[in-house]
């Protein structure tokens, strides 16, 4: 017997995985505040977002966490995020809104 037919089988393909459908969600909706503005549900906002929502400029929002006036946590590679709830807080607080 040569080598070939004996290499047929020698590294199987592993089973073929079923593919898995995530489950069906709804999309998270907007939530409006008293104040007039639409927050979108999402848990925390990136300062970028911050500017985006509150058409701001990134440098601006940095200013706000800076200083102390927004606050911030940092996730496990330094980046900052603001909780929608100070975000919200922020929002009437500073901005009036």
């Amino acid at each position: 017997m040569t080598w070939a037919p004996r290499r047929k089988n020698w590294m199987g393909r592993p089973p073929a995985r079923a593919r898995v459908e995530p489950p069906k969600s709804e999309p998270m909706p907007d939530v409006a505040v008293d104040t007039g503005l639409i927050v979108p549900a999402f848990p925390a906002f990136s300062p970028v977002s911050i500017a985006a929502l509150l058409n701001l400029n990134r440098g601006t929002v940095h200013y706000y966490l800076e200083s102390g006036k927004l606050g911030f946590f940092r996730d496990n590679v330094g980046e900052r995020y603001v909780l929608r709830e100070e975000l919200i807080r922020f929002v009437r607080e500073y901005l009036g809104r």
